[in-house]
Formats: C-alpha cells, sequence, structure tokens
C-alpha cells in the first residue's frame, strides 16, 4: 500500500547522515572505499536482501572501530530497522530501532537531530502496529526536535511532511493531508529537484489525496508531470503501475473513459510483468 511505498522511499533519507559519520572513522582494510555506501545504494533500489547484507558488514566496521555506543552504530541500526520493516519483520525492526534510539538517548544531547530520526522510525512502527496516536506523538516530537536545529534540512523537513501526510490520509484527514503532502512536495522540489524520486513520491501521495477528495482536476497535472519521469527511471517498476492506476482513476473521475481505460490496461501488464505472470 501507500505506507510501505512511501517508507521504501524513506530509506533515501539517511544518504548524507550515514555518509557524514562513517567518513570519520578508519576503514576496515577488507572494506573496498565504496562498500560502506553499498548499503544505501541497495535499500534505495529497493534489494532489501542485499541491503541487509550491506548494513550488517557496515555494522561490523562501526562497532569494530567507533564501539556499540556510538552514533554511527545507532545510524546502521536505525537504517537496518527500516530494511527489516519494508521486509515484513515488524519484531527485528522494533528491537534494532529501540537498540539505536537507546544509545542515541545515552550518548547525544537532547535535541540532537540524530533523536528526531529515531523518533520517526518508532513512528513508523507504532503507525504499522494500527497505533496512531502513539504515531503522530512521535512525528510532532521529531518535527519539534527538529524546528529546534540551527540549520534546518530542508530535505529532511520534507521527508517528514510526507510521513506526516502518510499518517493523515491513513486517518482519512484529507485535509490535513494534502495540507503536509503540498509542503513535501514544495520542500523536495526545491532542494532534491522537482523531478526528484523525492518530489515524484510526494507529488503521488498529494495527487491520490486529491483524487479521494473528488478533485481529479487537482490529480491530473501532478500526474501528468511525473509519470514521464517515473517511465524514464524505472519504467517497469511499481511507482510507474500506480503512476498509471492513479491516472486511470483520474480520468475516468473526469469521465474520459478511452484514456482511463488505457491507463488501467498498462497498470495491469505492469502488475503482471511484476508477479512473472
Amino acid at each position: 500500500g501507500v505506507l510501505q511505498e512511501v517508507l521504501r522511499h524513506l530509506a533515501q533519507r539517511h544518504l548524507a547522515d550515514v555518509h557524514r559519520h562513517l567518513a570519520g572513522l578508519q576503514r576496515d582494510p577488507r572494506v573496498g572505499p565504496d562498500d560502506l555506501g553499498l548499503e544505501l545504494l541497495q535499500h534505495r533500489r529497493g534489494h532489501l536482501p542485499e541491503a541487509r547484507a550491506a548494513y550488517l558488514r557496515s555494522l561490523e566496521v562501526a562497532e569494530a572501530y567507533a564501539g556499540r555506543m556510538h552514533p554511527t552504530f545507532a545510524t546502521v541500526l536505525i537504517n537496518l530497522a527500516e530494511v527489516e520493516l519494508q521486509a515484513g519483520n515488524p519484531a527485528d525492526a522494533e528491537r534494532l530501532a529501540r537498540e539505536a534510539d537507546k544509545v542515541r538517548r545515552a550518548v547525544l544531547p537532547e535535541g540532537h537531530i540524530d533523536r528526531a530520526d529515531s523518533a520517526q522510525t518508532l513512528a513508523h512502527l507504532a503507525e504499522q502496529r494500527g497505533e496512531f496516536k502513539a504515531a503522530e506523538d512521535l512525528y510532532l516530537d521529531a518535527l519539534a526536535t527538529f524546528n529546534r536545529q540551527p540549520n534546518r534540512d530542508p530535505l529532511h523537513l520534507g521527508i517528514l511532511y510526507n510521513d506526516m501526510g502518510t499518517l493523515a490520509s491513513t486517518q482519512e484527514q484529507l485535509p490535513r493531508a494534502h495540507e503536509l503532502f503540498t509542503a513535501a512536495l514544495a520542500a523536495f522540489r526545491e532542494t532534491a529537484g522537482p523531478d526528484s524520486l523525492y518530489a515524484q513520491t510526494a507529488a503521488s501521495n498529494l495527487a491520490e489525496v486529491a483524487l479521494w477528495r473528488g478533485r481529479p482536476d487537482e490529480a491530473l497535472p501532478l500526474l501528468e508531470r511525473i509519470l514521464p519521469e517515473i517511465e524514464r527511471e524505472a519504467p517497469g517498476g511499481d511507482d510507474a503501475a500506480r503512476a498509471h492506476t492513479l491516472l486511470a482513476q483520474t480520468r475516468l473521475a473526469r469521465k474520459e473513459i478511452p484514456a482511463a481505460l488505457q491507463h488501467a490496461e498498462q497498470a495491469v501488464k505492469l502488475v503482471e510483468a511484476g508477479a512473472g505472470l
């Protein structure tokens, strides 16, 4: 569903943090110069088994050179927790996220941005369990911590808005979701670029909410803008299937039946191809 898709993209938010932490570590001579970034690349592409193996390797390196009670170790733990959550292992994800949060609380001051990162991951877990109030409280805690930073990263803020928008849409709080996805899209377009994966995700979410609110005319330009980029970057992927599905629904709502059928047929082909049918 929407939550799983968004979580898959959210893995990217750790990119700058992990590279910043790992840059200060002495490299294990067994690890090549590019290996410590491999886990991020695999995670970003949705290759979960490869990402898990690479994160575990980085965890060994971080523990060897920095120890378990170090922010770097906690950062890799949190990334690994996201992988397990995406892979359908919530118990393992919870254990890893709690351990990372414990380390960060022990070694980082209150208000540190990494503690907000932990809160976001714990919010994902609470949301998956259906504990929406707990998830909302964690997101708000993360947002408050983020807003206290002297140099706030707009990209991180956009990701947080996107998280909160997903929670709002899950609870059918559509005006709130629309507001949050709009803010996320603006942040992503400004920082990552108008055609970035971040912007594509937020635009797709915003279009879906617009459809739920009975506003297909708002959804159409968003979807028409992102579809060519999605098809260029990942023509046979889940993102393309979702975009065609939403466009089919949009065209149907506008009573454009032939166009709706074309998009629906394309979505079915993509889903069948992805399932090996």
